[in-house]
């Protein structure tokens, strides 16, 4: 397995962080991991940090696992991760990449596979180095896409422009929830350092998605992370709701995510006539918060 620089840099940024905030309990740094399977080799080309806010999937480039730090956490995947990868992946040889501070700079991680024969299996111990990589570059079979560096350069000028959308959610007393379609599947992420979360040591992630409805239980950890992958959608239309418990008062946030049903798409059109693009699913945000007492 291979890192590009801005990869690797990335999650030894974020496992520096996580380390930074260890006297106040918050240890964890988690994020998605991007890039190519080849034949021979895996190379991980970037990575979105969890909560992922505002920042879209990189394009060209597959969801080839994830990873979160070891740093007051198993080193072997528990039984959260587990729910998390099952829920946001359905190929089995979607990985989850745990990874540690080594001496000095380095960062070193144990390549798992939840999916696979053996769940839980550790399979490869990798180093996650950044200056001593090559720039990023496709596993073979990718020659043609040289242009890659120029992409990847784009991404981040792309999530630069978001930041300050996600710095007027970070600012926000509220967690902020919100709802990404990835495909057909779903990913919830909300701030999980945003102030009404002090004190909060539990809380529920209700999903309506027609005649599926499902609550998933969030402990502290999870509450921390920001993210929670819900599973493929089902209907035109899924509500989600972030339902949080401090001291007896609750709030409550709603994304409301809509897509157009593959039945109502218009109908082929003729050979004589100009091909149409396909319909874009639309996804429409609605918060509700409310404050009660004694729920």
């Amino acid at each position: 397995m291979q890192f590009s620089r801005s990869a690797a840099e990335t999650i030894r940024r974020e496992t520096a962080a996580a380390q930074a905030r260890g006297a106040s309990g918050e240890v964890e740094a988690a994020g998605l991991l991007y890039g190519w399977r080849g034949r021979d080799d895996t190379e991980v080309g970037a990575v979105l940090p969890l909560p992922l806010g505002d920042m879209r999937a990189p394009e060209g480039m597959d969801l080839l696992g994830w990873f979160r730090s070891g740093l007051g956490r198993p080193a072997a995947p528990d039984g959260e991760d587990l729910e998390f990868h099952r829920r946001l992946f359905t190929e089995e040889r979607a990985f989850l990449l745990i990874v540690q501070p080594e001496r000095g700079a380095g960062i070193a991680g144990t390549v798992f596979i939840p999916g696979g024969d053996a769940p839980g299996l550790a399979v490869e111990r990798v180093p996650v180095s950044g200056p001593s990589v090559p720039p990023a570059e496709p596993p073979r079979g990718w020659a043609a896409m040289a242009w890659l560096g120029a992409g990847l350069v784009a991404v981040m000028v792309v999530a630069t422009a978001l930041s300050g959308r996600g710095a007027e959610r970070a600012a926000s007393p509220q967690p902020g929830l919100r709802v990404e379609l990835q495909a057909n599947r779903l990913l919830a992420s909300w701030n999980g350092s945003a102030p009404w979360m002090e004190g909060v040591q539990s809380g529920w992630l209700l999903v309506e998605d027609g005649a599926y409805g499902d609550a998933i239980p969030l402990n502290t950890v999870a509450l921390r992370r920001g993210a929670m992958a819900l599973g493929r959608r089902f209907s035109e239309t899924t509500l989600v709701k972030l339902r949080l418990n401090r001291q007896g008062e609750t709030i409550e946030e709603s994304a409301l995510v809509i897509a157009p049903s593959p039945l109502a798409a218009p109908a082929a059109a003729l050979d004589d006539a100009a091909p149409q693009p396909p319909a874009k699913p639309a996804a429409e945000r609605r918060l509700r918060p409310s404050r009660r007492r004694g729920r």
